[in-house]
């Protein structure tokens, strides 16, 4: 994660919860708050509901987001304190469901840009 730094503390993450907005999807919950002052990187958290049984489970869905997070980062505005939060196991997730759920929640929020048409070359 380049040009994101992680949220630690357990204040930072009260903050977004309690004064950010959130969206839902069936697999990812996204929270966020816009920070005020200057822009600054991204912070991410990832957490995972404790229904998710199994930390070996909620282990790989946490990947499973950083991951996803990490390959839309380049697209995202910057300034914003992120939670991604995992939800459900059964079954158990595959990185396109959750990739195509954190972009989706994620240009709905407003914090990625919309993808650039594609653009034909003719010859």
């Amino acid at each position: 994660m380049k040009h994101t730094e992680p949220l630690r503390m357990n204040y930072e993450f009260a903050r977004v919860y309690k004064r950010g907005r959130f969206l839902v999807s069936s697999l990812v919950v996204l929270h966020y708050f816009r920070r005020k002052g200057p822009a600054g990187p991204n912070r991410l958290g990832v957490t995972v509901s404790k229904k998710v049984s199994g930390s070996v489970r909620r282990n790989r869905i946490k990947r499973l987001l950083r991951e996803s997070y990490r390959l839309q980062e380049s697209e995202l505005a910057s300034g914003y304190d992120i939670i991604l939060t995992g939800r459900h196991d059964d079954p158990p997730p595959t990185f396109a469901q959750i990739d195509q759920q954190v972009g989706k929640l994620l240009r709905r929020a407003g914090i990625k840009n919309n993808p650039p048409a594609p653009t034909s070359t003719d010859s």
